[in-house]
């Protein structure tokens, strides 16, 4: 069975792995082909470093965080310009922001997001990634008992 596509953004991937449920949602996102759009990096590293600077993480957390953070396969994928430029009309959204929604409609992907903006947007189109989705809920126990 071919992996369902997931277009991660910053914020819910950093989640993953800071948050209580950090496992849960480590193991759900695994599950999905994962997409993120070419400023996702960038995100990702000033996350860590705000993280890091506000002694929310030390450096062997970091150390640990890093190893696993690269170690997971998640496919840059650049969205037209066209289209991150009317997302961002269209939802009122940042063209960082933008970009994900963009790049959640081009791969005919959901997108998952702790962002409250970018949410409202992406469930606008149907787009929106969450446990509480019963496919979602289906698929992540179908997927962790196989």
């Amino acid at each position: 069975m071919a992996a369902q596509r997931l277009v991660i953004d910053a914020s819910a991937f950093i989640s993953a792995f800071i948050q209580e449920r950090r496992n849960e949602v480590q193991e759900a996102i695994l599950a999905f082909q994962l997409y993120a759009p070419g400023n996702f990096q960038t995100e990702i590293s000033a996350m860590l470093l705000r993280e890091q600077l506000a002694g929310n993480v030390d450096g062997a957390e970091m150390t640990l965080m890093l190893n696993a953070i690269e170690g997971i396969d998640i496919e840059t994928y650049a969205p037209r310009l066209s289209l991150i430029i009317e997302t961002a009309h269209k939802h009122a959204l940042t063209a960082y922001d933008a970009a994900y929604l963009a790049a959640s409609i081009e791969t005919d992907s959901s997108l998952a997001t702790t962002d409250k903006a970018l949410a409202a947007a992406a469930r606008s189109e149907g787009r929106l990634w969450s446990f509480s989705s019963s496919r979602e809920v289906s698929f992540l126990l179908e997927t962790l008992l196989s």
